[in-house]
């Protein structure tokens, strides 16, 4: 079994998981959403992005978390909002120059 489950009863195949994976674990083929056998770095961004709650998270317990609004964050929802708010950057090189050897 690998790091992260796909109930596909629920996956509706939107590819946000695909699209957040920072490592190209989750891919689509035949219709549906898959993984390989390897390169997962459980990170939760699937598991943060997927809309329907579709994909599960092997190796965590998250039956006490909660999803917060992010309009009533005070020092004791803190935590739990940051965990139910994870994103992802994906930076594109652009307009970088490159550094002159020594």
């Amino acid at each position: 079994m690998g790091p992260i489950l796909i109930d596909y009863e629920k996956c509706i195949a939107c590819s946000s998981c695909i699209n957040d994976c920072p490592n190209s674990f989750i891919y689509f083929e035949d219709g549906k959403i898959r993984t390989h056998d390897k390169g997962c770095m459980e990170c939760g961004h699937c598991y943060a992005i997927c809309p329907e709650g579709a994909i599960k998270m092997v190796n965590y317990d998250f039956s006490d978390e909660m999803v917060v609004s992010m309009s009533e964050i005070n020092e004791d929802t803190l935590l739990n909002a940051m965990k139910s708010r994870r994103t992802i950057r994906q930076f594109k090189p652009v307009g970088m120059k490159k550094k002159k050897s020594i």
